[in-house]
């Protein structure tokens, strides 16, 4: 970051905006998957066509388990 010098310009020398409009989502053909892991539960949901078909919430705790192997060791992850 520091290897070039700093150069300072007027806004007016920088060229224009440049930004183009595109929608993301608000499409529900096909199928879809989330999956949030969270400090404090994980989440995972399926959708097929706008419906849902597998949703689930599960408490979880990393933080605070005495050994950090449990991450490794726990049963969703196989």
């Amino acid at each position: 970051m520091f290897d070039h010098p700093i150069e300072v310009v007027h806004a007016k020398s920088l060229p224009s905006e440049h930004h183009q409009r595109r929608f993301i989502g608000r499409h529900l053909d096909g199928c879809r998957i989330g999956f949030d892991l969270g400090g404090s539960d994980r989440k995972a949901a399926a959708i097929i066509d706008g419906k849902v078909v597998f949703s689930e919430e599960t408490v979880w705790d990393p933080y605070f388990q005495p050994d950090p192997q449990i991450i490794l060791t726990a049963s969703w992850i196989h």
